[in-house]
Formats: C-alpha cells, sequence, structure tokens
C-alpha cells in the first residue's frame, strides 16, 4: 500500500476499514506526542508537568503567548501542539475525505460532519444564554453521529464512481474462490473400445 498517498492525498477513495485504521494510527501519533512531551517536560520543568495536547489546547496556549509568559510545560505544550497537530489534521482530513469520497460525497461534507462538531464550543458563545444552545448542542451530536456512520460504517459505492474505482474490487476478487470451468476439465477421448459403425470384421470361411 502506497502509506503517503493514503495518509496525505485527497484523492481517490479508501473503505471503512482503511479508515478506523487511519484513525487507530492517528490515536498513536497523539500518544507519542503526549508521552513524548511529558518526558521533555519533566527534564526541562522540575515542578509538576502539565502537558495540554489537543486542537483547543494550540489555541488557548497561543493567545495565553500573547498576553503573557508561558511556564517551561506550557512552552512545551505549544511547541508539541504546533509540531503535531497539524500532521494530525492533515492525516483526518486526508482519510476522512477519501471515506466520503468512497460513500459518493464531496470533501466538503467533512465541514458538518467533524468541523463544526469540533468547534461548537466556540460557536456556543456566540450565543450566551439563549434558548437555541440546546438546540444546537442535539444538531452538533445528530451530525457528529451521521458522520460516524458514514465514514466508519457504510459500504461505499459499488463499482466506480465520479472519484475513483471501487476500494474494494481487488480485496474481493483476491478472496472469491476462482471459477470452475467444467468444460474445460472434460477431456474429449476418441472412442476406441469398438470399431466405428461404418466398419465390419470380416470373418473367415471354413
Amino acid at each position: 500500500m502506497d502509506w503517503t498517498w493514503y495518509l496525505f492525498s485527497f484523492k481517490g477513495r479508501i473503505s471503512d476499514a482503511k479508515w478506523w485504521l487511519a484513525i487507530l494510527i492517528l490515536f498513536g501519533w497523539l500518544v507519542f506526542l503526549i508521552f513524548t512531551s511529558i518526558a521533555v517536560a519533566r527534564i526541562v520543568d522540575d515542578g509538576d508537568t502539565v502537558i495540554d495536547i489537543g486542537f483547543r489546547a494550540t489555541f488557548t496556549l497561543m493567545s495565553r503567548a500573547a498576553h503573557h509568559s508561558l511556564s517551561p510545560s506550557d512552552t512545551i505544550s505549544l511547541v508539541a501542539n504546533l509540531l503535531g497537530m497539524p500532521v494530525l489534521l492533515w492525516i483526518v482530513f486526508a482519510t476522512s475525505i477519501k471515506r466520503l469520497h468512497d460513500r459518493d460525497r464531496s470533501g466538503w461534507w467533512i465541514v458538518p460532519f467533524f468541523v463544526l462538531p469540533n468547534f461548537s464550543e466556540d460557536l456556543m458563545h456566540w450565543l450566551p444564554h439563549s434558548y437555541l444552545r440546546p438546540l444546537l448542542h442535539v444538531a452538533m451530536l445528530i451530525l457528529w453521529i451521521w458522520g460516524l456512520v458514514e465514514m466508519g460504517f457504510l459500504r461505499g459505492t459499488q463499482g466506480t464512481n465520479r472519484f475513483g474505482p471501487d476500494p474494494l474490487d481487488k480485496q474481493v476478487s483476491s478472496v472469491s474462490p476462482p471459477h470452475w470451468d467444467q468444460m474445460s476439465e472434460l477431456e474429449i477421448a476418441p472412442h476406441i473400445g469398438s470399431p466405428p459403425p461404418a466398419m465390419h470384421v470380416k470373418r473367415g470361411h471354413d
């Protein structure tokens, strides 16, 4: 498998199994970032080590750094976020868009399925003490569940669609048993047990 295309390209299609594999890879990358940051922070900072990794943490730390100095742990968290989150976000978008292509959907569906639910808290600040906030929470939850079902559980378009060939075609052909052609197994052998009907055996005369 072409891992560069699989993790970083926005073109083509992938199956639901490949999408779940990408989620597992992203989880491993996130764990690596956290443990690496903790190890570095314990070396640099003698005090309590608090590491904050995540999309929201990146903006929070950048805003905090713009107004006052950061602690060593905060600085390490900011560096880890700036180095790790773009890679994580790119893989999320690349694999999810290819999965949407497999469902014959435009990549722009990533906005209601992923972007809006993950930044719904920021949208809430625009509606302080409003009766619309509970409705917005429910709407974001519905979009998130819909996107999870679409990308994680539903089969893609069978055959080639506008985004490329079916990623399961080769897999299906590789596991299905070969077709048995019965006629090719039959061997037509000449009839040699008895003489042809046009031939007669002459008997001698006494």
